[in-house]
């Protein structure tokens, strides 16, 4: 399958295993619902960047955002996976 919801739906109904993002599953991994078979193995890391024509007239509302972005998704660990996953 190519969504993750739909994949998670499976698996919780006993269809099998599957790769799931951790937003989606660290809920149900909490519970006990679900458990991580590779530990070890972790999905392939990627980059996002903000490109804007120049910030000395920045508007407001982008800079909100970018500040906004930045401290939800500029971590090492997104705040879904925080103690979750202790190897």
């Amino acid at each position: 399958m190519n969504n993750s919801e739909a994949l998670l739906e499976a698996i919780l109904a006993g269809a099998g295993i599957g790769r799931l993002p951790s937003f989606a599953a660290a809920e149900y991994i909490r519970q006990g619902k679900l458990i991580r078979l590779f530990p070890e193995y972790s999905m392939p890391v990627k980059t996002m960047y903000a490109v804007y024509p120049e910030r000395h007239y920045m508007p407001a509302k982008v800079r909100a955002f970018l500040e906004f972005a930045s401290e939800k998704l500029g971590k090492d660990t997104p705040h879904w996976d925080a103690g979750l996953f202790r190897c």
